[in-house]
């Protein structure tokens, strides 16, 4: 047992009549979308006759039904096309008009309206959306005047759109949308099968109504003709016969019965004077099977419950499983990232370990080196003059930073240490 949800949804009846059926059904735009319809346009076998439209829909967007209904005026160039309605609201009454033939249920509704939308904004974007708003409202009006079976003008269409409000069939056929009422419950195609049923006796007693029961249940009995009068036979095993009437028409005035002459007014039967007692017999009425609908109909309900309810569990059930996994493959992404993050981790802390000892030799080999070269300068300076601060070695530099700096190291070490403790 499968559930229909909203959307588009086709079926060949090839076999049968050569119809292909669409079913529309939801919000045209959302559950009904123009390259859904479109491929299923692909899919008419190309020996269809008939391609039928069963509609039941609350309408939806303008500019996707428009799509459709283009697409549509296509398919009617090389089939027959028929809307079959059950409910057709706002769009949708647009895409029924749009079929060469429209039927519709004889307790289904049809409803149009002037198009709406949601807007916000300032007075020249309001004035702007009311006169296509306006555009739209025309546009449909005559499209519902060009495809009406009758005289009716876009004005008038106009004026019904404006009232808004559903329409019966009946209504619907008075202003031309459809030309023809589907009533499944006709009376005299009823009757037709009824008085078959009741002839096979398969009809449901239950079903038959008191005041005509004599009418419609009819019993089949043996008839015999003695002396030119009908004799219906008792129902029952061993019962007697009654005559039937025969016509004034057969008496004559003379007081015979019209055959040989002798009267049957004696109390005679006119042959050899001797009188039949007659018995009265009390209607036997037919038997009828009476079969228990109600509890055969409840079984089907419950059978239909227990099959949707098991539908449902395996539904439910799939959901589960798939989310389960869904989460399993998540933990898993988790778990690699997190590893992954460690590892990245450990590998920076190595990493940081050796920049740090590579930072502490560094230090001690400049320490070497500076060490080294203090000692090389050592005996220079005891050529030259004494020179204590670093004003004295900028002097004898004759203001040169680059030569007094070379030429008093250790002068200009002494400056710098004191100016940044400062």
């Amino acid at each position: 047992m499968s559930i229909m949800k909203n959307g588009i949804y086709a079926r060949s009846e090839k076999a049968t009549n050569g119809d292909f059926i669409i079913e529309v059904n939801g919000v045209i735009g959302w559950d009904v979308g123009r390259e859904q319809m479109r491929q299923v346009f692909k899919t008419i076998p190309e020996d269809t006759k008939k391609v039928i439209f069963d509609i039941y829909s609350p309408g939806g967007s303008v500019w996707v039904g428009n799509a459709i209904i283009s697409d549509i005026g296509e398919l009617n160039k090389k089939y027959e096309t028929v809307a079959r309605i059950q409910v057709a609201a706002s769009m949708a009454t647009l895409l029924a008009v749009a079929c060469q033939k429209r039927e519709m249920a004889g307790n289904g509704r049809f409803l149009v309206h002037n198009p709406w939308m949601d807007l916000a904004g300032d007075a020249g974007e309001l004035e702007k959306r009311a006169e296509e708003l306006r555009a739209t409202e025309i546009e449909a009006a005559t499209f519902y005047a060009s495809r009406s079976t009758n005289e009716k003008t876009a004005s008038d269409y106009l004026k019904l759109m404006a009232e808004e409000k559903w329409l019966t069939a009946q209504q619907a056929m008075d202003w031309g949308f459809i030309s023809e009422i589907i009533n499944p419950f006709d009376q005299n195609e009823y009757k037709e099968i009824k008085d078959e049923m009741l002839k096979a006796g398969k009809f449901p007693m239950q079903l038959v109504e008191l005041d005509g029961l004599e009418k419609e249940v009819e019993v089949k009995d043996e008839t015999n003709e003695t002396d030119g009068a009908k004799v219906i036979e008792k129902p029952e095993e061993g019962g007697e016969s009654l005559p039937e009437p025969t016509n004034n028409e057969d008496k004559k005035d003379d007081g015979t019965d019209g055959t040989d002459g002798t009267t049957g007014n004696d109390g005679t039967d006119g042959t050899d004077g001797t009188v039949k007692p007659v018995e009265p017999v009390e209607p036997v009425e037919p038997e009828v099977e009476v079969v228990d609908h109600k509890s055969e109909y409840k079984k089907w309900y419950d059978d239909g419950v227990i099959a949707t309810k098991a539908e449902l569990v395996i539904e439910k059930d799939e959901i589960f499983k798939k989310q389960k996994e869904k989460i399993e493959k998540l933990e898993i992404l988790v778990r690699t990232l997190q590893s992954k993050s460690d590892k990245l981790e450990s590998e920076t802390g190595k990493e940081k370990e050796i920049g740090e000892e590579r930072v502490r030799v560094l230090k001690s080999k400049l320490e070497q080196i500076t060490e080294r070269y203090d000692k090389l300068l050592e005996p220079a300076m005891l050529y030259t003059k004494v020179v204590e601060t670093w004003d004295e070695a900028m002097s004898e530099c004759n203001g040169d930073y680059v030569k007094a700096r070379q030429g008093y190291p250790l002068v200009y070490k002494a400056f710098m240490s004191r100016a940044n403790s400062k």
